[in-house]
């Protein structure tokens, strides 16, 4: 994980941690991928990304970028990109 975090710091930043965050999930996740996940896994039978270590990953990088920034609002930002998949 420690080549995953070097790539999403160099090519993921930029001006704000939800932008951030979506290009980190871009690089990381296929969309047909994101289309069967959500953050808890809660909703028929998604999976839960919240419990895989590339969410872990994803969010300590936006976090070491952006350190003003809280836990609640990357994984809200991670949530909503899960939930914008379909349409992509």
């Amino acid at each position: 994980m420690d080549a995953l975090a070097k790539i999403l710091q160099r090519n993921s930043k930029s001006f704000d941690t939800r932008r951030t965050t979506y290009l980190a999930m871009k690089i990381t996740i296929h969309n047909r991928f994101a289309d069967t996940l959500n953050m808890e896994g809660r909703r028929g039978e998604k999976l839960s990304f919240g419990k895989y270590k590339v969410c872990t990953t994803i969010i300590d990088c936006v976090k070491e970028l952006y350190p003003q920034s809280t836990l609640l609002e990357i994984e809200n930002h991670i949530s909503d990109w899960l939930k914008q998949a379909p349409r992509r």
